[in-house]
């Protein structure tokens, strides 16, 4: 019989807005080879925190960016949307944002730069677009006018990450071209910093010198904006000073911090400041065998038992994006126990081993990302030389995704 958890058939059986992926009946749904959970209460007490350490005042900004940072752009929507507390989401690119319109997402977004949908539709779907250059300036200008519809729009200034953005000194004439326009409103200005997450902030500083140039020629002009954001994860824990009046965070909203020590700074301004990863990868146990010491394991032998082993193999993959570097180099949660992974990662299959794991039986759940310490997040990065953010962006997006 299928070993499905509890909580997860009743996900399946709260209706579609609850389960993100591949259209699929209830059968084929019911036992899926891997799946991701999105944990509502872990990212609710997430969006408590960031609140309490920024204060009534100033506004949240999430960034859902690479399908949420591999989370799944549509259910991190749904999450933000049914907390109040969060006031923008931002992607990426602007069919992301189309997407999201088209899933009933009707909160306030910003593309933050790729666009590679047609403006019309961006502007008649109430979208907010972010001006990088003259080129789109002028066109985004131009479709408001000829639609005859009010176009949010936010400036992006380069303070010296050296992407998209206008230089602070070109900041005015670009403002001054928009505001002539009836249909276009300035409702937002913002610059992303290039190392806030440094030990040495001098470079950082220098940027939001920068910025603050910027707003203070606008302000002297007469040209005022309501949300004004430069703090990422890294400057919302560590720099009140940049908040502005609305921060723009990826990591803080999925629980990663990147370094201990702006963990601990923020502890510092709220004691019971806390985040948690909302994520869990999960896969099934799909064979179960005993081999005996001195029998090699998987693609090119890169394992070999040194004892009678029972292993298990479970259904994933570096197809799934579960990173081949973390061959012979992992481990697993099941029943209860951290175990370790045997040879290589294939591509839709790892080997793990159960031997001190009695209870396993066919179709059990194995926990490969999840809130444990070991297959933390953290963990994995760690393991492989690599961040955060790699480890969950490479998700691959046709995994379903179930909010819990």
């Amino acid at each position: 019989m299928s070993s499905v958890p509890s909580h997860f058939t009743t996900s399946l059986k709260t209706g579609p807005e609850d389960t993100f992926g591949p259209v699929l009946s209830q059968e084929q749904t019911i036992n899926p080879h891997c799946w991701i959970e999105l944990s509502r209460t872990n990212f609710n007490q997430n969006i408590c925190s960031i609140k309490k350490l920024i204060g009534p005042e100033i506004s949240i900004n999430a960034v859902l960016k690479s399908n949420a940072y591999g989370h799944g752009l549509v259910p991190v929507a749904t999450l933000c949307q049914e907390n109040k507390l969060v006031n923008y989401i931002a992607v990426f690119l602007a069919s992301d944002a189309c997407i999201l319109r088209q899933e009933k997402i009707t909160m306030p977004i910003l593309v933050l730069g790729g666009y590679d949908t047609p403006i019309n539709d961006l502007i008649l779907q109430n979208i907010t677009l972010v001006i990088y250059d003259w080129q789109t300036a002028q066109e985004i200008s131009a479709k408001a006018l000829e639609l005859k519809r009010v176009t949010l729009v936010h400036l992006k200034v380069d303070s010296g990450l050296m992407r998209l953005g206008f230089m602070p000194t070109e900041i005015l004439a670009i403002a001054q071209f928009l505001v002539k326009n009836p249909f276009i409103k300035i409702t937002g200005i913002y610059s992303h910093f290039a190392e806030s997450d440094s030990h040495n902030l001098t470079f950082t500083n220098k940027q939001l010198e920068d910025f603050n140039y910027s707003l203070k020629i606008l302000t002297n002009h007469g040209i005022t904006v309501q949300y004004i954001h430069v703090a990422n994860t890294a400057a919302t824990l560590r720099l009140a000073r940049a908040h502005g009046t609305m921060i723009r965070c990826g990591g803080l909203l999925y629980g990663t911090y990147k370094n201990e020590l702006f963990y601990q700074q923020a502890r510092e301004q709220v004691p019971n400041f806390k985040l948690t990863s909302f994520l869990s990868l999960k896969a099934r146990v799909m064979a179960i065998k005993t081999v005996p010491a001195n029998t090699p394991v998987g693609y090119a032998c890169s394992f070999i038992t040194s004892r009678p082993t029972t292993i298990a193999i479970v259904s994933l993959g570096y197809f799934d994006g579960y990173d081949r570097r973390l061959s012979n180099n992992s481990l697993v949660y099941v029943h209860g126990k951290l175990v370790p992974l045997l040879g290589r990662t294939g591509m839709n299959m790892i080997t793990i081993d159960v031997t001190e794991v009695p209870q396993i039986k066919l179709n059990d759940s194995v926990t490969l990302i999840g809130d444990y310490p070991g297959i933390r997040v953290q963990d994995l990065a760690k393991r492989i030389d690599a961040i955060d953010y790699e480890i969950f962006a490479r998700l691959n997006q046709s995994i379903t995704r179930i909010t819990v």
